[in-house]
């Protein structure tokens, strides 16, 4: 069996719908990246051997290698062990994106025809998506009044990618009076608490459709 395997691929997440948001937010262009950057980018190129159209093969490697996370969610000492994981997923996506053919048929019993790894790539990269909001949720803080007692609390409130890949409002958490805070919603304090909580909530929810 043979694949047209790496040409083919870059028009894989433009199939499944809300998959294009991927490439339309690339992060930094490659003219901008770090040498450094550049240096693993071309060192997974060179190691996949003979490829067609290798600037859309580095392009797909950069923007799973981009994560336009800030730098106090890098700096995060809370982050340092998603992190870690979030590296070995990408390295594993990356190398199911060049292996050659011959060894998806030795290596994945399951991939029959090319729409098969499709499929599978496109899978990996909302696990990928998904797993960037873990790390770096998009949150709102809200203020809130309690109808009986009167009192304000803040509430998180966070967002997740379903199925299709759209993005939507899905969780939320009471977490702290408003008079605790004193700037409320705005306050620095009250949007780290937020995305602590949040954070929390959608590592588990993350887990629940990766355990492994």
């Amino acid at each position: 069996m043979t694949y047209p395997f790496i040409e083919t691929l870059i028009l894989t997440v433009t199939t499944f719908k809300g998959y294009i948001i991927f490439f339309l937010t690339p992060g930094l262009l490659i003219s901008q990246l770090k040498p450094e950057e550049m240096e693993e980018i071309d060192s997974h190129i060179k190691n996949a051997g003979n490829i067609k159209n290798i600037d859309e093969a580095r392009q797909m490697i950069q923007n799973i290698l981009q994560d336009d996370f800030s730098s106090s969610t890098i700096k995060n000492k809370r982050n340092l062990t998603l992190l870690k994981k979030l590296r070995s997923l990408k390295i594993q996506i990356i190398n199911y994106y060049i292996e050659s053919s011959a060894s998806i048929d030795k290596q994945y019993k399951d991939i029959v025809l090319n729409c098969d790894i499709h499929t599978t790539i496109g899978k990996m990269i909302l696990q990928l998506m998904r797993f960037r909001m873990v790390i770096q949720p998009e949150i709102q803080v809200t203020i809130n009044k309690h109808k009986q007692t009167n009192i304000t609390y803040l509430k998180v409130k966070g967002f997740w990618l379903n199925d299709d890949g759209q993005k939507l409002r899905k969780f939320q958490k009471s977490f702290g009076r408003a008079d605790e805070y004193k700037f409320g919603k705005e306050d620095p304090k009250a949007i780290e608490d937020g995305c602590r909580i949040m954070q929390e909530i959608l590592n588990e929810e993350y887990f629940k459709y990766y355990p492994d």
